[in-house]
C-alpha cells in the first residue's frame, strides 16, 4: 500500500455522505403471495408481501402500526397520514398489496375553437372551457419561512384538465387533456376502512372493489370512455387448487380478457421464480417464505447468459468474461463478478439492439423503463418460439390470519420519520442482512417483548 494515500471507511448506515444531494427518480415495484394453510407447517395460511416502492428513501415510505383494542387488533404498516394499515393482519384477515399496472390514464388531443375564444371543439360542437382559478403559496427559497403567491389557472374539458397549458409544447390550436380514472370514480368511501375492519375474505374483496386505484377503462371510436370495469370482473382468483396465489407486477389478465386492461407490465421473471419456489405441493414454514422473499435467482440470466457467454468466449479480449458467466449459478450475489458482467453487457447489448430503430435519445428513455424491454430483449434472442408464451398468471387474494402471535417484517430505515431519532434507521442493518424483525400481535407477546412505552396525552 502506498503510505501517501489516505484511506477512509464509510459506514452506509450512519455517515451523512451516504445520502445523495441530487434528486432521484422514484422507483416502484412489489411482490406478494399467500399460501394455503394446507401447505403450511403450522396449518395456517402464510402471506408474504414486499411493497418495496423505493427502498433508498429515508425516512422510509412505511412505518409500523399496532392498533390494539379489547374488540379489535391489527399489526402492519401504513403510509404517513393514512389511517388504518396498508399491509398487515387484523383479528380476522391478513392482506398485502402490489401494483397491477392497469392502464388508468388517457391523453386526448383537443382543438380550440378558432371562432369562439374560450371554447374547444368536439367534432362540430363547440363547448366552453370550465375554468378553475387557484393561488399557490411557494417558498421563496428552500428552508425559508417567506412565501410568494403564484396564480394557477386550469382549463377543464369534458375529458379532464388541459395539461399542455403548463409548460408542454404543442401545435398551435391544439391542446392535450388528461383523463384519469382514479379521481373520476373516487367516492367519499374508498373502501379503506371496510378493508381494515373486514371479518372475512368476501368482505375484504367487496371493500377492495370500492378502491379506484386499479380501475381500467374501455374506449370506443370517439375516444370517449365507455365506462369502468365492474370490480367483480377485474382479474383475480380465490383459493386456487394449487394452494397459493401471487403477483409481481406481471400481466395478470388472460389473453381472452373481454376489455382493454393495459400493455405495460413487469417482465415475468419474478413470477416465474415464484412458480419454481412455490409450486410442487411442498410444506413450508414462515421462515421459508421469508427466505424466498429475499431470493436473488435471476431467471432472465438463465435464459440470456448462456448466449452471452458463448459470444464473449469467441474473442480473446472478452474470453475471461465469458468464462465467468459460464460458471455462474445465476444468483445475484453482491460479492460475485458474474452478475455485474451480465448487467453491464446486457445493458450495452440492449442499447445496440434498439438504437438503430429508435435513435439515441428515445433509446435512452426506453431503457430507463426496464419493464418495457427486459423480456422483449430475451424474446428476440430466444431461438425456440414455443418458449415465447408467458404462461399462466394469477392475482392476489386473501385468506385467514396467521396463527402465531407475531408478524415477520423489516423496514428500510426504521420506524421513525424524525431526522435525528435513534429509530430513523435502526432497521437498516437487518434489511441489508435479511435478518427478520418481529412485530408482536397477541397481548401476551406484546407484554413479553415491550422495551419502552410512549404515552401520548391530550
Amino acid at each position: 500500500m502506498n503510505p501517501a494515500v489516505a484511506t477512509t471507511a464509510l459506514d452506509l448506515r450512519t455517515d451523512p455522505a451516504w445520502f445523495s444531494t441530487e434528486p432521484k427518480a422514484f422507483e416502484i415495484g412489489s411482490n406478494q403471495w399467500v399460501m394455503s394453510g394446507n401447505r403450511s407447517t403450522r396449518g395456517a395460511p402464510v402471506l408474504a408481501n414486499d411493497p418495496h416502492l423505493d427502498a433508498r428513501t429515508l425516512p422510509g415510505i412505511w412505518h409500523p402500526v399496532g392498533l390494539i383494542t379489547p374488540e379489535f387488533r391489527a399489526v402492519g404498516v401504513a403510509g404517513p397520514g393514512i389511517p388504518g394499515i396498508a399491509v398487515g393482519r387484523t383479528s380476522h384477515v391478513t392482506f398485502g398489496v402490489t401494483n397491477a399496472y392497469a392502464d388508468v390514464i388517457d391523453l386526448f388531443i383537443e382543438s380550440e375553437d378558432p371562432d369562439r375564444p374560450g371554447h374547444y371543439l368536439e367534432g362540430d360542437q363547440s363547448y366552453p372551457f370550465e375554468i378553475i382559478e387557484e393561488t399557490l403559496r411557494v417558498r421563496k427559497r428552500p428552508g425559508s419561512s417567506e412565501f410568494r403567491e403564484v396564480p394557477l389557472r386550469i382549463r377543464l374539458t369534458h375529458r379532464g384538465p388541459v395539461i399542455s397549458d403548463h409548460g408542454m409544447g404543442v401545435a398551435d390550436g391544439k391542446l392535450i387533456a388528461m383523463r384519469w380514472s382514479a379521481p373520476e370514480a373516487m367516492q367519499a368511501d374508498t373502501g379503506a376502512f371496510a378493508l381494515f375492519t373486514a371479518k372475512s375474505v368476501d368482505e375484504a374483496r367487496t371493500a377492495i372493489g370500492r378502491s379506484t386505484a386499479p380501475y381500467n377503462y374501455v374506449t370506443d371510436g370517439t375516444d370517449a370512455w365507455g365506462g369502468f370495469i365492474p370490480w367483480e370482473q377485474m382479474p383475480g382468483q380465490v383459493n386456487p387448487a394449487r394452494g397459493w396465489v401471487g403477483n409481481a407486477n406481471h400481466r395478470t389478465v388472460p389473453g381472452d380478457y373481454a376489455t382493454p386492461y393495459s400493455t405495460y407490465f413487469a417482465a415475468s421473471w419474478r413470477y416465474r421464480r415464484m412458480l419454481e419456489l412455490l409450486d410442487g405441493g411442498q410444506t413450508l414454514d414462515a421462515e421459508d417464505h421469508w427466505a424466498y422473499m429475499r431470493d436473488t435467482k435471476n431467471l432472465m440470466a438463465v435464459r440470456v447468459a448462456p448466449l452471452m457467454s458463448a459470444a464473449l468466449k469467441e474473442r480473446p479480449d472478452t474470453l475471461e468474461l465469458g468464462e465467468l458467466l459460464a460458471g455462474w449459478d445465476y444468483v445475484d450475489d453482491p460479492a460475485a463478478a458474474a452478475p455485474a458482467i451480465f448487467q453491464s453487457v446486457s445493458r450495452h447489448f440492449a442499447q445496440r439492439v434498439f438504437e438503430d430503430d429508435l435513435g439515441p435519445e428515445l433509446t435512452a428513455r426506453y431503457l430507463g423503463m426496464y419493464y418495457a424491454w427486459h423480456e422483449r430483449l430475451a424474446l428476440l434472442l430466444d431461438e425456440d418460439p414455443a418458449r415465447w408464451e408467458w404462461g399462466k398468471v394469477h392475482t392476489v387474494t386473501f385468506f385467514s390470519p396467521l396463527v402465531p402471535g407475531k408478524v415477520m417484517g423489516v423496514l428500510t430505515g426504521g420506524a421513525s420519520g424524525r431526522q435525528f431519532d435513534p429509530h430513523l434507521k435502526d432497521q437498516t442493518d437487518a434489511w441489508l442482512s435479511g435478518e427478520p424483525r418481529y412485530w408482536w400481535f397477541s397481548d401476551a407477546a406484546i407484554a413479553e417483548h415491550t422495551v419502552s412505552e410512549l404515552m401520548l396525552q391530550p
